[in-house]
């Protein structure tokens, strides 16, 4: 699996002019190598560990460490969310705030507090909501 991100400001790699940066999964050697770009809170939210993310950068995108140096903020940003999904698929985002607002509604809770939960809360708070939903509506 592979996945695209457009860059905000192209990069030069390998001569070239980059507009698009394809990023593909880790294998397990690279994996064992650089490790996993996130950590586990004692109460299971996730955080983004940037430092081991940015290693990821040049790797899953096959370009040197220079020309990763060379993205705008915000592209290294979305790199790292884009690695992180990786290993924690959260959706590809374009339907995020229609499930925040969902969730929020079934649960009776404030969509700004909702948005300050760590994203495993929210993931398992959705997944009840569906198996709630799916044990009323099945009898």
């Amino acid at each position: 699996m592979t996945t695209e991100l457009v860059l905000k400001k192209p990069i030069v790699a390998h001569n070239e002019k980059l507009h698009v940066l394809e990023l593909r999964e880790p294998t397990y050697d690279e994996i064992e190598s650089i490790g996993f770009p996130f950590t586990v809170s004692g109460d299971g939210g996730l955080k983004l560990d940037s430092a081991v993310a940015l290693k990821y950068i040049p790797v899953l995108a096959g370009i040197p460490r220079s020309s990763a140096a060379q993205l705008a903020k915000l592209d290294i940003f979305k790199t790292c969310m884009l690695i992180l999904k990786f290993f924690y698929p959260i959706g590809d985002g374009s339907n995020l705030r229609r499930r925040l607002y969902n969730v929020a509604w079934f649960w009776k809770l404030n969509p700004l507090e909702l948005r300050r939960t760590a994203i495993s809360d929210f993931l398992e708070l959705e997944a009840e909501a569906v198996r709630i939903n799916e044990e009323v509506k099945n009898g």
